[in-house]
């Protein structure tokens, strides 16, 4: 399994704050990879067991977990399984639902009605726009975290104006996926880089 080397010097995630300032610290994670999509090989990313810190920030004075619901939404089954592991490593997030298309989504959603969505932008059934836009508008309690290998502006503010409160690309999400989680769960949004210069 190859490691990718990180860049010394990484542009910061755009995080524009609705309740209060920072984000807690994400669990450090390495990208491997290519992984089949679509006839082209794309990058994806796996957390290693021993790479893989449990966060603690939503622990309470008595050490009791606030636990948040999630709902995973992603037509490939092996990058669902990795984005599956990404999100069990932390111990205050349950996953209580996952789907491969965009209709399923829509009905996982409306009958557990989770704290988060994690989608994938391209889906059959219905594309992961349309998925968050409806979301938003008969779920707003839900928070949605839109995660795509295309990270061209369109897209980004495309997902953006749906109402997700995150973009995360696909190559990053080793990096990126669990610091999104945090900061939307905080009322924040979190933004990819260098993606976050195209929409700030």
């Amino acid at each position: 399994m190859n490691s990718f080397p990180l860049f010394r010097q990484r542009p910061k995630p755009l995080i524009v704050s609705s309740r209060r300032p920072g984000v807690p610290q994400a669990s450090r994670a390495d990208l491997i990879g290519g992984i089949p999509l679509g006839g082209q090989r794309q990058q994806s990313v796996l957390n290693s067991a021993e790479d893989v810190e449990t966060d603690a920030s939503s622990a309470g004075p008595s050490g009791a977990y606030m636990m948040h619901t999630v709902v995973l939404a992603d037509d490939h089954a092996v990058v669902r399984q990795s984005l599956k592991r990404l999100l069990c490593q932390q111990a205050d997030l349950h996953l209580v639902g996952e789907s491969g298309n965009g209709l399923e989504t829509l009905s996982l959603v409306k009958r557990l009605q989770p704290d988060l969505l994690v989608t994938d932008l391209m889906m059959p059934g219905m594309n992961g726009l349309e998925v968050t836009r409806r979301i938003r508008l008969s779920f707003p309690a839900t928070r949605v975290v839109v995660i795509s290998v295309n990270g061209d502006e369109p897209y980004v503010s495309g997902a953006l104006r749906c109402g997700a409160n995150a973009f995360v690309l696909k190559t990053s999400c080793g990096r990126d996926l669990v610091p999104a989680v945090r900061a939307v769960l905080a009322g924040e949004r979190f933004v990819s880089p260098p993606l976050g210069e195209s929409v700030s």
